[in-house]
């Protein structure tokens, strides 16, 4: 990698592919830095149902109960 998280490179190819298609700049790195906040919100809740799931299995009880 080049950078952490992809965070400059990203918006510059955002910059650059939005440009092409008469975005300004300024809208490019807003839904760069939009895309950026979901991706970052989806591994955050990944992460934190795989910490219940493996605090359950290390507890022996299931996520659920019936």
């Amino acid at each position: 990698p080049i950078a952490v998280a992809g965070m400059g490179v990203r918006e510059a190819a955002f910059v650059l592919l939005f440009s092409a298609v008469g975005v300004s700049k300024a809208d490019a790195t807003a839904a760069s830095l939009c895309f950026l906040f979901v991706q970052l919100i989806t591994a955050f809740s990944g992460g934190i149902l795989q910490w219940f799931e493996t605090s359950a299995y290390k507890n022996n009880s299931p996520l659920t109960s019936d």
